[in-house]
């Protein structure tokens, strides 16, 4: 929904209160950012809307940031003064302050602004840069490795930036604790600006972030020191570590080095997902046995290791792949190996766990393959296809006990390079919400896993939004889905809602109105 121009009002309906809202006097804004607020159940508490309103004297640019409540009453509107030529990159809410990421290339600057729930701005947060931070910046984000806010219940926001050379991760507190940054090190023996700019070698060890799991107090992430890096490229790993973060004070609960040689049968993990529960912290991935089979990347099969929030490992699953429920789920493929499972989350049942994943392979397309001639060989010509859904069922001692697969559409999206795995890809595609999951909402004994893709015609233009429900009650698995045609006047997207809703938010492009719609899934 990013750069639409609203210009006379926006009109705003909701079925379930059966009333509307105009927003008054924003002719000519910009809608740059908008979201929903939530409350502790992630519920629809109210919404936000924030507009470029028109560039000032002075060099400055005035913002707009209007809050309505859940029944579409405006509570808050309010003006900001910021830089021009700062660029929004991203709007989060943490469940604490709406906070807005700005970058200014010219004055060499990252800003945070926030706002809380009544509309009053707080302390903003400013992270100076040099040239040359702002040279590599854009090298990582040709590299799809771009900065990021990511929100963390109740606690704060998470930013993901890069400065002398390497990659951090910030901490900035919405609820009066301390801010926090990682340390990222780095040797620039023989380092020389103008080779960053010429794309050339340079001599240096810094660390990456691959996050594999954000919860609502920790995340956990691998962290990889490399050596004579060339912009993703060409790089020699140093060390990878495992590591998990209480995000509120940054103190790492766990760690674990990941061997990257090792012996004829010695086992090693590679840890793809983390899912954080209520009942501890459940960590997924692949393992290999003997160092022939980690080069060749073929796994022995993939793993769960349970951990406790104080970071001691509870239990850990082996499941190898020759265990005959995984040749069944072998046997619904036709590529067979070619296959991989995405976890997006594990929930808790009266008889053990669910976890709840999405199929996918990295696939050669024409069209990418044409793409990489012309480019000559920078584009990428292999993309990763997200198709089925998947429900493992595990008993209390994460035994592997049936697997239920989920018929739905495909999906095709770009990934990291060809040179990168079909994992990694799917990291990235997870960190930045490509997958057809969008949540999962948990009462009880029961849930509703909603997954969401856009249909194509032969022509492979879009035609529809394919809304799937799977519903999980009495042990048992039904469906409810729902199709909204397509056009080109109209965008939509989907946004959580209270518990059995799904929130659906359109605009009109003709009338130049905006509508929230609340649709029930069919549970029954």
């Amino acid at each position: 929904m990013r750069k639409l121009l609203f210009l006379t009002v926006i009109l705003i309906t909701n079925l379930m209160y059966s009333q509307t809202k105009v927003i008054e006097d924003i002719a000519d804004y910009k809608l740059l950012n908008n979201g929903v607020l939530s409350n502790n159940d992630n519920s629809v508490d109210g919404y936000y809307f924030f507009y470029k309103v028109d560039d000032l004297e002075d060099r400055k640019t005035e913002y707009a940031i209007i809050i309505l409540d859940k029944n579409l009453n405006e509570t808050a509107r309010k003006s900001y003064i910021g830089a021009q030529n700062s660029k929004l990159i991203q709007g989060v809410f943490d469940g604490n302050q709406i906070s807005f990421l700005f970058m200014n290339e010219p004055k060499k600057f990252l800003k945070i602004i926030g706002f809380d729930r009544k509309g009053k701005e707080v302390e903003s947060l400013k992270y100076e840069l040099s040239r040359t931070d702002i040279i590599f910046s854009k090298k990582q984000r040709r590299l799809n490795n771009e900065i990021r806010l990511i929100p963390i219940s109740k606690k704060g926001v998470l930013l993901r930036y890069f400065k002398n050379h390497g990659e951090h991760i910030g901490f900035i507190s919405t609820n009066k604790k301390e801010n926090w940054n990682t340390d990222s090190p780095i040797d620039t023996i023989g380092f020389k600006e103008d080779l960053i700019k010429q794309s050339e070698l340079f001599n240096s060890n810094l660390k990456q972030y691959n996050f594999l799991g954000i919860g609502k107090s920790y995340i956990a992430f691998n962290e990889i020191t490399t050596s004579s890096y060339y912009y993703g490229y060409d790089r020699e790993i140093q060390s990878i570590f495992f590591k998990i973060l209480k995000v509120d004070t940054g103190e790492e609960i766990y760690s674990e080095e990941i061997k990257l040689k090792i012996k004829k049968k010695e086992e090693v993990k590679s840890y793809l997902n983390v899912v954080f529960t209520e009942d501890g912290i459940m960590a997924l991935g692949k393992y290999y046995i003997g160092s022939k089979n980690l080069k060749k990347g073929k796994s022995a099969g993939i793993f769960v290791d349970k951990i406790s929030y104080a970071g001691e490992i509870e239990s850990t699953k082996n499941i190898n792949w020759e265990d005959q429920l995984f040749e069944k789920f072998q046997e619904e493929n036709s590529r067979k190996g070619k296959n991989h499972i995405f976890f997006h989350d594990i929930i808790k049942t009266e008889d053990g766990y669910i976890a709840i994943g999405e199929q996918y392979r990295k696939v050669l397309t024409e069209e990418g393959f044409v793409s990489k001639l012309i480019t000559l060989g920078i584009a990428s010509a292999t993309k990763i296809l997200i198709s089925d859904a998947y429900f493992f069922e595990f008993d209390q001692n994460f035994n592997l006990k049936d697997i239920k697969k989920i018929t739905k559409k495909a999906s095709l999206y770009s990934g990291l390079s060809d040179l990168k795995s079909a994992e990694e890809s799917a990291q990235h595609l997870k960190f930045y919400g490509y997958f057809d999951y969008l949540m999962t909402q948990n009462k009880g004994n029961r849930f509703f896993s909603t997954f969401v893709n856009t249909q194509l015609d032969k022509k492979k233009k879009p035609t529809s939004i394919h809304y799937k429900t799977v519903i999980y009650k009495d042990s048992k698995y039904s469906e409810s889905s729902f199709t909204i045609p397509l056009n080109d006047n109209i965008k939509r997207r989907v946004l959580p809602a209270k518990f059995g809703h799904l929130l659906i938010y359109e605009y009109d492009k003709e009338t130049e109105k905006s509508s929230l719609r609340l649709e029930k899934i069919d549970a029954e």
